[in-house]
């Protein structure tokens, strides 16, 4: 008799993100192996299928055209069947996969972010752990065999260069580099695009009608679906990515470069992490955060109500609630001994709301600059973090007067990974276009931390100090480099002192942003 359910035999391509917190995606493609006489299979068997996803995770719906057409169109999404001796390869690989919810030290694989795709033709998983642990996850790869298959590897952030090398030598797997930014652009516009469920916000649980009481913080618990991408009137968004550091982006469009970073923060989850390590005992994010849900930063927190009282008349004159926080960690400035009588649970919280008011600030006039309605808030930091995600939800909605929306992804995190993936099909190396781009660019502005002047001022600067050292004895007042009408060096950043040398006009083109 004729086996209805063939085995399923997976092609396996994966790809990976590395920041703080590694993110690791593969993707598994359903292939079948070529039936024998006595096994036919019905070609649209499988392709027919409309899948949701059984672990309360986000149903599937059909890819979107001109997405598809942009980005998947012309990559190798259904691979050729691969010979019979890539058939134990890949389903060793898949087993092993599907075997184990944890791998190595810290490596755990997150089920319920699980989604098939039927234009894709296959299942993506979705696995993290820690970047420190990089080396061990190479050599889980290599002791079980499981790369045999595995040519090349999309990856975006720092460790797609630090750990390059190490991965070619031990599982001989090239990497396949994207930028960063846009990786996490084409993940997102991906899961925008095409997955149901895939966005939502928090509200509140009860609606006041026709009372000047507003809603309380702690109220805002309610998860609430939001429609994804459907049309162009959706863009202009602001993407604020939340990792070590804050990076707030203005999309434009659906095209591959139609984003642009337009700022940032260095007050971040490095820095929450970084002030709970050096306040609290705690050994791990998770921890922290746990910690943190336990907490109350009203008593570290000076708030409205502590400063004015809680006279209704006279908050109501302010037009400020009493529980709005006037000085993070205020309390504890009046205090003798600031440490007395705090517990733990509530510096962990109070820093928790301190990071995430001043994320939730920024980005809120971010949305209004650009006169953008939507924004989306994604990055390590939000992983099981409802009490953030409810902040700024409920801070957004305070300080736009309900015209600004905050937005979240079920598979933020993974969104670069997911990027990196699909760029990374074409085959492109997004480091070797980079050398050209930042040549240009470092010929134009050297700007870092600290650093106000570019590499043409700085030029200029000691070209012009050589004349007029040169020039000192005969005192020749002639020797002015620039345009006699061009701005002078001191107009623009300020007067320098530059000792034993008279001070010339120097003509710069570029005015630092201080």
């Amino acid at each position: 008799m004729p086996n209805a359910n063939p085995p399923i035999v997976p092609t396996v391509l994966l790809s990976l993100a590395t920041g703080s917190l590694l993110t690791y995606i593969y993707l598994l493609y359903q292939s079948p192996p070529p039936p024998s006489s006595s096994d036919k299979v019905d070609d649209n068997q499988h392709s027919s299928t409309r899948v949701r996803n059984t672990s309360n995770s986000s149903s599937i719906h059909d890819y979107d055209s001109d997405y598809e057409k942009q980005h998947i169109g012309e990559l190798p999404f259904k691979p050729k069947t691969p010979g019979k001796s890539a058939w134990p390869w890949n389903k060793k690989f898949y087993d092993f996969a599907n075997e184990h919810s944890r791998f190595g030290k810290s490596g755990v694989k997150e089920e319920h972010l699980k989604f098939e795709s039927r234009g894709m033709g296959g299942s993506f998983h979705f696995i993290h752990f820690e970047t420190r642990h990089m080396p061990s996850a190479i050599d889980l790869i290599s002791s079980n065999g499981l790369s045999a298959n595995i040519k090349n590897m999309g990856c975006t952030g720092g460790g797609a260069h630090k750990y390059s090398e190490m991965w070619s030598d031990r599982v001989g797997i090239n990497m396949i580099k994207q930028a960063e930014m846009k990786s996490l652009v084409c993940g997102i516009e991906f899961v925008l695009k095409s997955l149901v469920g895939e966005c939502f916000t928090f509200k509140p649980e009860r609606i006041k009608k026709n009372s000047d009481e507003k809603i309380k913080e702690e109220e805002w618990s309610r998860k609430v679906q939001r429609d994804s991408i459907r049309d162009q009137n959706t863009y202009p968004y602001i993407v604020v990515s939340i990792g070590t550091g804050v990076s707030f982006i203005r999309v434009d469009g659906p095209g591959e470069n139609q984003f642009e970073r337009v700022t940032g923060s260095t007050i971040g989850g490095g820095t929450y992490w970084g002030l709970c390590r050096l306040l609290t005992d705690c050994e791990s994010f998770t921890d922290v955060l746990q910690l943190a849900s336990t907490g109350d930063s009203s008593k570290i927190d000076m708030l409205v109500k502590d400063i004015y009282g809680s006279n209704p008349a006279a908050l109501k004159k302010l037009k400020l609630p009493g529980e709005i926080v006037a000085s993070s960690f205020g309390k504890l400035a009046s205090k003798n001994n600031p440490s007395d009588g705090i517990d733990q649970k509530d510096l962990a919280r109070a820093i928790l709301m301190m990071t995430t008011n001043n994320i939730a600030h920024i980005a809120y006039l971010t949305a209004r600059l650009y006169k953008t309605s939507r924004i989306y808030f994604i990055g390590n930091f939000l992983r099981h973090n409802n009490i953030s995600c409810q902040r700024l939800s409920y801070s957004i909605n305070y300080w736009s007067n309900n015209t600004v929306e905050a937005l979240f992804l079920e598979h933020e995190g993974y969104l670069g990974a997911l990027g990196a993936f699909l760029l990374g099909q074409k085959g492109e190396d997004d480091s070797s276009r980079k050398v050209e781009k930042t040549e240009k660019t470092s010929r134009r502005r050297s700007q870092s931390a600290g650093e106000a002047l570019c590499k043409e001022d700085i030029e200029n600067l000691l070209k012009n100090a050589k004349n007029m050292k040169s020039n000192e004895e005969s005192d020749d007042e002639s020797s002015i480099e620039g345009e006699e009408d061009g701005p002078s060096f001191e107009e623009q950043n300020g007067r320098m002192e530059v000792p034993k040398v008279r001070q010339r006009r120097v003509t710069t083109s570029y005015i630092p942003n201080m």
